[in-house]
């Protein structure tokens, strides 16, 4: 058995599941188990480094909690908005560095092959994806935030 945590990386918000996995290859309901899923969610009236602070210890406390193997994360992407991405790469190296601080090993994945390997087309749409999670899974994950349904293929 293998548990591996996977993070939605954000400021705002971040997603987090922490998957177990009984056996390599097939990917089910049976093969997959999810100990946990949820979303970190953030005060925006709190300054941004009081959030990424924030981020840091939240992300290190579910890492003491699953006690996983190995973290995946998504790896950022330039967006459009400068602001965005650098504040999206300020979070991510809150969540580096709170892996780093637990000693858990570190996976990084673009947002593309996280499409490509759960739906099979790299540029799928969220929706996609939780509709591709729920029938390889067969969970229902209607009205779960798609940071979480994002953090659920990351893992």
């Amino acid at each position: 058995m293998k548990k591996i945590l996977g993070i939605d990386p954000g400021s705002n918000i971040a997603g987090f599941a922490c998957l177990e996995r009984s056996a390599e290859g097939i990917i089910n309901n049976r093969s997959i188990r999810i100990l946990g899923a949820g979303a970190l969610k953030f005060d925006k009236k709190l300054s941004h480094s009081r959030r990424i602070g924030q981020l840091h210890d939240s992300i290190y406390d579910l890492l003491l909690e699953f006690k996983p193997d190995s973290c995946v994360i998504e790896k950022g992407f330039l967006g459009v908005n400068a602001n965005t991405s650098l504040k999206l790469g300020e979070a991510r190296g809150a969540i580096i560095s709170a892996i780093y601080r637990s000693g858990v090993e570190l996976q990084e994945i673009t947002p593309a092959q996280v499409k490509k390997f759960i739906t099979g087309n790299g540029r799928a749409t969220k929706e996609e994806i939780a509709l591709s999670l729920k029938q390889l899974l067969g969970i229902q994950l209607t009205g779960m935030p798609y940071d979480v349904t994002d953090a659920i293929a990351i893992a």
